[in-house]
């Protein structure tokens, strides 16, 4: 008795492993199916027919309709009525469709889709359901708009969805806008993963008294996992072609950003006009990093007439810096030459001019002693200059430029308890000023200094 005892309970008890074991995934043709309606009819593993609300579920599809008919001996289901087809990111919906399950071949007649992963939707007169995860649609009406609110989208003869090699390709597409059919294209691709590729991004579109249409078409060019480049041409009905870029580039010890815009012989402006970007960090050696931010345009009037963005936003300063930045035993410098662009679009309301750093130098400290006490030093030398152009701007003004030079010194101790705390503070700063004043005459071009 003791022994059977002893037999039971070591069958019972469980046994160890030193890794989680995970059970493969079931194949299609070795998953259960589940069914689901008001009504059947048939015989078990004969022609089986469910009615009213039908639903039939193997592994990762679904398919639903008012009547399902599905043979076991061919694999086939023959949905009549709202077919629906559920798989994964993909959704299909029509009134007629038939599907060998374990083989994810079929076809559907005039269905609506979303493609959920890549967010595109759209209609087409036939879709075909074939091998390796394949499908192709004819005559087909897509967009990546809600459904609601559909602004654009592409009417095609015909695009293949190949899921091996995450892409979408179109024959014989059109490009419209309001319905208004705008490019046609014999070729197109799309991605249907998040993974970067080259190809044509969503258009922009506005229409304005200023520049009657303006169209533009993004194209995206994945040069390298590190690099890539988006060229934006862009046309204005009352202005002419433009085209701009924006480079982005990354690596371990630098980034940035080049953009530029370029239109030609503008028709109303008649000039060229152009606009250029750069933003830079890289790093000089341990502990000091150099970077610069730059931007220019061509004019004053150059934001107003063709460099708004899209939720109509102007910027008429532009900032153009470069320094450095340095970090040693606590103390943190920077060092920086700053002036700015500021456009004056209209002469008779003029804007006043930012005063420019030639240079600024900061140098901050900051330290925890072990009795609790934070220190903090900031000291700062800055030189303001003004601008000539400012002088001209407002001629009966008196400015002044000059230096600036302080230091700011702080020592705290916080108290924390459970029920309170509070932090008690000593700052001492000092400030010294040398300041020059500038006075124009509005009969001749040249300035005192006093």
């Amino acid at each position: 008795m003791a022994q059977n005892a002893n037999s039971a309970q070591e069958t019972l008890s469980l046994k160890l492993e030193d890794q989680l074991l995970v059970r493969p995934p079931v194949l299609d043709e070795q998953s259960p199916t589940f069914t689901s309606s008001k009504k059947v009819d048939g015989v078990v593993d004969r022609v089986m027919k469910l009615e009213g609300d039908a639903v039939m579920r193997r592994n990762r599809t679904v398919i639903k309709g008012d009547v399902i008919t599905y043979d076991p001996d061919t694999d086939i289901a023959d949905i009549e009525g709202n077919a629906v087809l559920l798989k994964e990111t993909t959704y299909f919906k029509g009134p007629r469709a038939k599907l060998r399950l374990d083989a994810q071949e079929g076809w559907m007649d005039t269905p609506i889709f979303e493609l959920r992963n890549i967010g595109g939707s759209g209609e087409a007169q036939r879709v075909d359901f074939l091998p390796d995860d394949q499908i192709e649609f004819q005559k087909l009406k897509y967009t990546t708009c809600r459904p609601d609110n559909v602004d654009w989208y592409i009417k095609a003869s015909r695009m293949d969805v190949e899921q091996d090699t995450n892409s979408a390709v179109g024959r014989n597409g059109v490009l419209h806008f309001f319905n208004v059919p705008v490019l046609y294209t014999p070729a197109f691709a799309l991605p249907t993963n998040s993974e970067r590729r080259s190809g044509f991004l969503s258009p922009t579109y506005g229409r304005s008294n200023r520049n009657g249409w303006d169209i533009r078409v993004p194209y995206y060019i994945n040069i390298a996992p590190n690099r890539d480049m988006t060229l934006f041409p862009r046309y204005l009905q009352n202005r002419g072609e433009q085209i701009g870029t924006e480079f982005r580039y990354l690596d371990r010890n630098y980034a940035g950003t080049l953009t530029a815009e370029y239109l030609s012989d503008d028709k109303m402006y008649k000039k060229d006009r152009w606009a250029f970007g750069i933003k830079h960090v890289q790093n000089v050696a341990q502990g000091i990093q150099a970077y610069s931010d730059f931007s220019k345009v061509s004019d004053d009037f150059y934001v107003d007439d063709v460099g708004r963005n899209l939720s109509g936003v102007v910027n008429r300063q532009f900032n153009q810096e470069i320094g450095a930045r340095t970090a040693i035993q606590g103390w943190t410098v920077l060092t920086r030459v700053q002036k700015f662009q500021t456009l004056q679009p209209d002469p008779t309301i003029p804007t006043v001019l930012p005063y420019e750093r030639e240079p600024q130098i900061n140098a901050r400290y900051g330290k925890m002693s072990a009795q609790g006490f934070q220190w903090n030093v900031e000291t700062d030398f800055t030189r303001f200059t003004l601008p000539n152009r400012q002088l001209f701007i407002n001629p009966s003004r008196v400015f002044s430029d000059g230096n600036r030079a302080y230091v700011n010194t702080s020592v705290a101790r916080p108290f924390l308890t459970p029920g309170y705390y509070f932090t008690p503070k000593v700052s001492l700063r000092s400030v010294s000023y040398d300041v020059n004043q500038f006075q124009q005459y509005s009969t001749g071009g040249n300035f005192n200094r006093n």
